[in-house]
């Protein structure tokens, strides 16, 4: 009996095989996808003084939070094509309300991976609702998308982070 007919005879087998094809498949386009981000998960530049320098640290962080005695946001990095260093195309952090809800969210969730599970949608709806930004030199933090432009008008690219 050929691998057909035993196909045909135990239908069982040949979706058992399906799955674990799909499986390894999955995880092989996972590994991939994070092989060429390897940083993107686990770190992030930061400010602390509106973008004029920054740091890398823990993505982790609520912004804004306390580092060396001021008050640091995350600063979203970009690069022109040909135009050298990278520069702070805008400012990031949580408004008051969703900042707190984060903290007593990630707090829970240190006693709990359950906690955060059951909370994906009010995280998911924090991170659409109460992040706030600005570009460098603004004064007001606004709701929504800041354009980011580069000094020939062209649109500029978002920075990788790169460890050291």
């Amino acid at each position: 009996m050929g691998i057909r007919e035993k196909l045909n005879h135990h239908p069982s087998i040949g979706l058992g095989l399906v799955v674990i094809a799909a499986a390894v498949a999955s995880f092989v386009i996972y590994r991939s996808i994070r092989a060429s981000h390897p940083n993107r998960e686990t770190l992030q530049f930061y400010t602390v003084d509106d973008g004029k320098s920054w740091f890398v640290d823990d993505a982790d962080k609520i912004p804004p939070f306390e580092k060396d005695g001021k008050m640091a946001v995350k600063a979203m990095l970009f690069e022109c094509a040909g135009a050298g260093e990278p520069f702070v195309g805008y400012l990031e952090r949580y408004n008051d309300s969703a900042h707190k809800q984060m903290v007593d969210l990630k707090e829970k969730a240190k006693s709990s991976k359950q906690d955060l599970l059951n909370n994906i949608g009010t995280i998911q709806g924090l991170m659409l609702n109460g992040i706030e930004r600005k570009r460098p030199g603004d004064k007001a933090w606004v709701q929504g998308n800041v354009e980011v432009k580069c000094p020939d008008g062209s649109s500029a690219g978002l920075a990788r982070v790169i460890a050291d």
